[in-house]
């Protein structure tokens, strides 16, 4: 990528990915519950089940925000 003074310095390049991995992984964890009772009709998934799947995206969701937050605040100090 290049800007009128040249290349994209690579701290803001890393911040746009990084707004964009945070709306990819918003976008997962409400879709998949908004399909919750549709999978669990479908599937027959019981409540524990259904618990394990949203752990499955919650949980990497968290840990992205613990990452992402380091790496905003190792950027604004750069």
């Amino acid at each position: 990528m290049q800007t009128s003074r040249g290349i994209l310095r690579a701290p803001l390049l890393v911040l746009i990915l990084l707004c964009a991995f945070y709306v990819i992984l918003y976008i997962d964890r409400t879709n998949i519950a908004a399909a919750a009772p549709l999978m669990k009709a479908d599937f027959h998934f019981n409540n524990t089940q259904m618990g394990a799947i949203f752990s499955a995206f919650a949980i990497p969701f968290a840990a992205f925000q613990l990452v992402g937050g380091s790496l905003v605040i190792g950027l604004a100090r750069v």
